[in-house]
């Protein structure tokens, strides 16, 4: 299990009790019942003999519970973190950061789903920063098929990538109800800022999410 222990990352082992487990895991249940389940942020799992995408199964239990999948792929070599639409975000602001699960991006995840109702792991499944791509590449290919580019962030909902390192896109935030940008820091608290000058000459690129005129319309 990935648990936040005291705002920090604990992987706590849990024995798998299914009878194949090459293919198949199953918590035991006493063992779970001893967790505090506030403190969960995932199940982690691995898939010996293939890839890290989450299957059919693992989905569909991830569905049930309500619990995100993280999952290692032998074959692959590669992590992949599936949050299911059952998935209840913890409040934006003030949350603790912590990698890959309490994030920049994750952060964009869980304000669509709160202020705007719009959940975007229908689109994405995979939620793991890659490792192996410090720019985040894969984030924005995710950005350039769901989003457009515009030049400024005037709506709720609209997507700031900040260039943190030259020619490295590696920080996002997101223009909220207050007029501010909301985003997760590295081992800070979430919190709001303005744009201001400064800061804007770190944008990268601003995206709005290609539906959002079509929610816009229907609120007014």
């Amino acid at each position: 299990m990935v648990l936040n222990d005291s705002n920090k990352l604990k992987y706590k082992p849990l024995k798998n009790v299914h009878p194949i487990k090459e293919f198949n895991f199953l918590i035991d249940k006493f063992d779970y019942n001893k967790l505090n389940i506030n403190n969960i942020l995932a199940i982690f799992h691995s898939h010996p003999l293939g890839i890290s995408e989450p299957s059919d199964n693992d989905m569909r239990e991830s569905n049930n519970t309500g619990i995100p999948y993280y999952i290692y792929g032998g074959q692959d070599r590669t992590f992949s973190l599936f949050y299911p639409e059952t998935y209840s975000p913890k409040p934006l602001l003030s949350r603790s950061f912590l990698p890959e699960f309490q994030d920049c991006v994750t952060l964009i995840k869980d304000f669509f789903a709160i202020e705007l109702n719009i959940s975007l792991s229908k689109d994405i499944k995979n939620w793991a920063r890659r490792r192996h791509n410090k720019s985040n590449q894969d984030m924005l290919n995710y950005f350039n098929s769901l989003f457009y580019e515009i030049k400024k962030p005037e709506k709720v909902g609209d997507v700031i990538v900040f260039d943190i390192e030259k020619d490295r896109p590696m920080h996002l935030g997101v223009y909220n109800k207050s007029k501010k940008i909301l985003h997760q820091p590295n081992d800070q608290l979430s919190q709001e800022v303005y744009l201001t000058p400064e800061l804007s000459k770190k944008v990268y690129k601003i995206y709005r999410y290609k539906d959002l005129w079509r929610l816009n319309f229907m609120e007014n």
